[in-house]
């Protein structure tokens, strides 16, 4: 049952106010209902209309399934476009594990750390890792419009990474960069960091991971008594 034109274009003028191409959509007529379907990310909305009101369910990425009741059109609208502002967020959302698994330098720290066993961290290190973490702060103060919120939240981090590298191994500090680089991002996304600021601070905390490995790699081989 398809809707009326009146309707459809309201949900055109919605989907561009999202910051959607409405291209990448569809108004699929089923037999109870009108789905909506963003073709990219297989995300929809399903309208029904029972005995004058609107039923229906949602469904966005990888979540569950959504009902939802609305008595009148202008208020099913409101439904449809917080569908769509979830469906660009989750658009904009970085794959940070398969950012990680595809990084051409992910190979290189792997490999290295593999064979670093307990090699402990010299101070020359541990002062270039603290210098560069100070360096890093103040590169996402200056470059992105970051709350006190997700300040808090970077620089637990970095607090956690200047401890790690005080008292673990270079290869334990490696992942535990890797792992610390993924918590923050994952969190700072949960209160709204720009898909643009997590993509640049998990390449830059991944950057000193590296450098890491490299000064690892720059050492003479150990001395076998």
């Amino acid at each position: 049952m398809p809707l009326q034109k009146w309707k459809a274009n309201q949900v055109f003028e919605a989907i561009e106010a999202a910051g959607l191409n409405p291209r990448e959509f569809g108004l699929d007529d089923e037999e109870d209902g009108v789905r909506i379907v963003h073709r990219r990310s297989q995300a929809y909305f399903l309208i029904t209309n029972q005995a004058g009101m609107y039923l229906g369910r949602s469904l966005v990425g990888d979540g569950i399934e959504w009902p939802y009741q609305s008595s009148t059109w202008q208020f099913l609208m409101p439904k449809v476009s917080t569908w769509l502002k979830e469906i660009k967020a989750d658009l904009d959302m970085p794959d940070l594990w398969a950012e990680l698994l595809a990084s051409p330098s992910l190979a290189s720290i792997a490999a290295t750390a593999q064979n670093l066993g307990d090699l402990a961290i010299d101070a020359v290190t541990q002062q270039e890792v603290v210098r560069r973490l100070d360096e890093i702060g103040a590169h996402m103060s200056a470059q992105y419009r970051l709350t006190t919120e997700q300040k808090v939240v970077i620089e637990a981090g970095f607090s956690e990474v200047r401890r790690a590298v005080r008292f673990l191994d270079r290869k334990a500090f490696i992942y535990c960069t890797i792992g610390v680089a993924a918590t923050v991002v994952a969190t700072g996304i949960g209160i709204a960091l720009a898909p643009e600021a997590a993509q640049d601070l998990f390449r830059q905390m991944l950057d000193l991971a590296l450098r890491v490995a490299d000064a690892a790699r720059a050492l003479p081989p150990p001395v076998t008594p």
